[in-house]
């Protein structure tokens, strides 16, 4: 969920009711709709194979929506997997999604102030607790209120300040008391709420943090890379939407035509009508957490490096894992 939030209106968010499904068919991040066959999501979510969208219930065997093959995934040519810097990535779908519109982007670059109220939306954890993360069946929503990147890396935490020389400008922070973005959140849009989905704005793009509801979220922030956005979007739809005025490609011979045809979606529920969210691993207090599941290594307050294991893997993967991260910081 999303710590400290509660079910949305199913449907209400339908443009990112979107989780992108590991091969084990378990959520390992979600995304929104940008173009009928465009999602926006973090960089550092992969592996995925399938992408459903418009679920809301997990455990509804009437839950209805649509599923889609990843065939084309662009990471932002900058990104990077330590600092999780300019951690956006455009999907590309095998056909359209029907009778849902893409959600809004923000261009303006001094949006959001300090202070301006946010909605952040998901399926990632709602508590963590020693046993690993708690995950909600139904989608969910919360509201925070940005904070500007100054005072986010000057956050102070039991006498620490973890985000010190973190906060780069393509990224915000955003936060509320006992409310914040966890595991299994990544790729999640953070949004400023209209009146109805029309009016919704996309802000940024849930990305990682330290803790769930310790430290303010981080947020990858859409103004910053808006022209790079555009241009994917205009390179890779077949249907870019009008407001990023693409200019339509014309071959010699006459306009090209698209790469895929299209077809009607599928739809469907799971065999059991059930796809719960991946297990992930709990981190202490102050340690850095992607907001998805992930095998990225991250620092720990000491400076030695810890390894998430992917949800799929065993014990024998993680215990290995834990060896190489003892090992490299041998090396180091």
């Amino acid at each position: 969920r999303i710590v400290g939030g509660e079910t949305a209106t199913d449907g209400r968010y339908k443009y990112a009711q979107i989780t992108l499904q590991l091969p084990s068919d378990n959520h390992q991040c979600g995304g929104s709709l940008i173009a009928p066959d465009i999602v926006l999501t973090a960089a550092h979510c992969d592996g995925y194979s399938t992408v459903h969208v418009d679920r809301h219930n997990f455990k509804d065997v009437d839950d209805r929506y649509q599923v889609f093959e990843p065939m084309e995934t662009l990471q932002h040519p900058n990104f990077d997997e330590d600092m999780f810097r300019y951690d956006f990535a455009v999907v590309k779908l095998n056909i359209s999604v029907n009778g849902i519109d893409p959600v809004q982007l923000n261009p303006v670059s001094d949006f959001p102030a300090d202070g301006q109220a946010l909605t952040i939306v998901g399926w990632g954890a709602v508590r963590v607790n020693g046993n690993g993360f708690l995950f909600p069946d139904t989608f969910q929503e919360a509201n925070v209120k940005a904070i500007s990147n100054d005072a986010c890396s000057q956050t102070v935490v039991q006498n620490k300040t973890l985000y010190k020389d973190e906060i780069f400008p393509e990224m915000f922070c955003a936060t509320a008391p006992g409310v914040d973005a966890c595991g299994g959140d990544s790729g999640f849009p953070i949004i400023s709420r209209g009146a109805t989905a029309a009016a919704d704005v996309q802000i940024g793009i849930v990305s990682w943090g330290r803790g769930c509801a310790v430290y303010p979220g981080v947020y990858s922030r859409i103004s910053y890379v808006y022209d790079w956005i555009r241009e994917s979007v205009c390179i890779m739809s077949t249907a870019p939407p009008d407001v990023f005025e693409c200019v339509q490609k014309v071959a010699d011979e006459g306009v090209a035509s698209p790469r895929r045809p299209e077809s009607t979606p599928e739809l469907g529920n799971t065999t059991n009508g059930t796809s719960t969210p991946a297990s992930g691993v709990t981190k202490e207090t102050g340690d850095e957490t992607v907001r998805g599941d992930s095998s990225r290594p991250s620092d720990n307050q000491d400076g030695t490096r810890s390894f998430a294991c992917m949800p799929v893997c065993d014990i024998a993967c993680c215990v290995l894992l834990s060896f190489m991260g003892m090992v490299m910081t041998a090396i180091a």
